[in-house]
């Protein structure tokens, strides 16, 4: 279980963003505030992917610990043990395959701990101000996404439900999409923009 760290940061961000014109609505800043104070457990099911780091600690090796990087394959450089891959695999199955390594020859009974200290980054883009890349944080809704993103821009259609592609590996539950929608590492968000003409423009 990881505590939702970047809940200050995206409050924080909120703030900033959330007094301009084009900001979200009363009601979309209430829920924002009220962020949940559960923790967010991506650890059992989350696949990882290229651009996580994760933090292993080798109990008493600290030349065996540190913080590693999923490369764009897939793959993941361990000390003593060379590459392993992390592709498609929870944070869980790498620790134990790193474990079982390192009892092969190199040492009795380790112990070790894993988990991602970074996620892989999503992205927004469409009736935002500022459509990119952001940082991951467990817990995040496409609302945080928006107001990462500085807030619905003039052109944004907040008659239409944004559109989520989810990440290779990302769960799919099946329900409808809206602005309460959780997000996952890696997925990509599109916020509808309104339909312009020289003069005219449709939000319908």
């Amino acid at each position: 279980m990881r505590p939702f760290k970047g809940l200050a940061i995206i409050a924080l961000v909120s703030c900033m963003t959330l007094s301009t014109a084009n900001a979200l609505t009363e009601g979309e800043q209430r829920q924002l505030w009220a962020l949940s104070d559960q923790v967010a457990a991506l650890d059992d099911f989350y696949s990882l992917g290229p651009g996580d780091v994760l933090n292993i600690v080798v109990f008493n090796h600290e030349d065996l610990s540190g913080e590693f990087v999923v490369s764009m394959v897939g793959i993941v450089s361990l000390p003593l043990i060379g590459d392993i891959r992390a592709l498609g695999r929870t944070i869980n199955e790498v620790r134990q395959n790193y474990s079982d390594l390192l009892a092969n020859g190199f040492l009795v009974n380790p112990s070790v701990s894993a988990s991602v200290s970074l996620y892989r980054p999503f992205f927004i883009d469409g009736g935002v101000l500022e459509p990119g890349v952001y940082p991951y944080q467990p817990g995040m809704q496409i609302l945080h996404a928006i107001a990462l993103a500085g807030g619905y821009s003039k052109v944004a259609n907040k008659n239409i439900p944004p559109i989520l592609k989810r990440a290779s590996g990302a769960p799919v539950s099946g329900e409808a999409i809206s602005v309460h929608t959780q997000i996952y590492p890696g997925d990509v968000v599109e916020i509808p923009v309104c339909t312009t003409t020289w003069n005219h423009r449709s939000c319908f």
